[in-house]
């Protein structure tokens, strides 16, 4: 604990800081709250996501194989991202970015040297990626809510467990020393006046 100046003006600060301590606190535990929601809601998406993907590839597992051949080229190398839209969105006062939308450039191929199941493949290909940028993008959500959520419980405990219990024990130092030095001035001035009075007795 540092050391403090054992005075009114002192005291008056302490209780200040008790204040704006006491007023800080109920807004970081509302934020933890926010943000133990908003993780159970992006654990939830992404299990529901990965559901989708699971069923997704069980969808495409009978013809799969055919990704490998070259029609002259493979039809994943044929598919690129041409632009990738975002959104920022607010949770708790920090900013997370999003997948919105994905465009693809799509390479040109000649129809009749490829097989007739490419195009197929190719909307294969882009939702494959479209899958890629959003579970990144989930995963990125999630990491941004549990960092912000460690910082913020972090904080929470700094006041409870140290800036307020402080707070407290200085505003009681101080008083107790205040009370010491008005007992003594109070002793003080009785001796004073003891003494400015005449001795009893006649002559």
């Amino acid at each position: 604990m540092a050391k403090i100046k054992l005075t009114r003006n002192e005291l008056k600060a302490q209780k200040e800081s008790l204040k704006r301590f006491a007023r800080f606190l109920p807004t970081l535990e509302l934020k933890k709250l926010q943000l133990e929601l908003e993780r159970r809601k992006v654990v939830k998406e992404m299990a529901e996501f990965r559901e989708k993907i699971t069923k997704f590839r069980q969808d495409i597992k009978s013809w799969q194989n055919l990704f490998c051949e070259n029609y002259p080229k493979a039809v994943q190398n044929l598919v690129r991202i041409e632009n990738l839209e975002t959104r920022e969105v607010n949770i708790a006062g920090i900013s997370v970015t999003e997948v919105k939308n994905v465009t693809f450039a799509i390479e040109e191929y000649d129809l009749y040297l490829t097989s007739p199941w490419l195009e197929k493949g190719i909307e294969v290909i882009k939702d494959i990626i479209f899958f890629q940028e959003r579970e990144k993008s989930l995963q990125n959500k999630e990491k941004v809510i549990l960092q912000e959520l460690r910082k913020t419980t972090q904080r929470i405990n700094l006041f409870k467990e140290k800036l307020i219990p402080e707070c407290k024990e200085n505003i009681r130092m101080i008083r107790i020393q205040l009370g010491d030095l008005q007992a003594a001035a109070v002793g003080r001035s009785k001796m004073a006046k003891q003494k400015m009075q005449p001795k009893g007795g006649t002559q």
